[in-house]
């Protein structure tokens, strides 16, 4: 393991802090993170704020983002919100879905992407090829992958993007 940030795709120090709390005794238990007992019990207490600092300071510089999902407002304020340290359904059918993009960079034209649907609880996956974001092919995309699941689907959990926020 390089670092606890890489593991998490460097998501924010608060969300990071709340998966720490799951997985860091996990991870020094099972060999697959090697420190010493003080510096794993410092990192059990370690707020995010510290996160940001160590982060600041010894971190690599972060790349220039290659997301192009824009916030969704039309529906936005009616939707709850939840963190990933939300998610403690003990059950199948609570997915994460986002995107994944195949154009290489070019972000003119339609170019193919990737719907990739996870269960936070069995990690099925789903992925559906879409021409587009279309709010009419990320529909289709959905339903495809709702009909393909073992089990029922039970709840969504997508970032804020207006492909996913919309009348469907």
């Amino acid at each position: 393991m390089d670092d606890i940030s890489d593991i998490f795709d460097e998501i924010n120090a608060k969300l990071l802090r709340a998966a720490m709390d799951v997985e860091l005794d996990h991870w020094v238990e099972s060999g697959a993170l090697k420190i010493s007992p003080e510096c794993h019990e410092r990192l059990k207490h370690i707020r995010p704020a510290s996160i940001d600092r160590v982060r600041a300071r010894y971190g690599r510089p972060r790349p220039k983002s290659r997301h192009r999902t824009k916030p969704g407002t039309l529906l936005k304020s009616q939707i709850p919100i939840r963190t990933w340290a939300d998610w403690n359904e003990d059950r199948p059918g609570f997915v994460e879905i986002d995107w994944v993009g195949h154009d290489g960079g070019n972000t003119r034209g339609d170019d193919c992407l990737t719907l990739d649907v996870t269960d936070l609880k069995t990690g099925w996956t789903e992925c559906v090829a879409t021409r587009n974001k279309a709010q009419k092919h990320v529909f289709e995309a959905l339903q495809t992958a709702r009909r393909r699941l073992p089990f029922p689907l039970l709840g969504i959990d997508s970032d804020n993007g207006s492909e996913f926020i919309n009348d469907e």
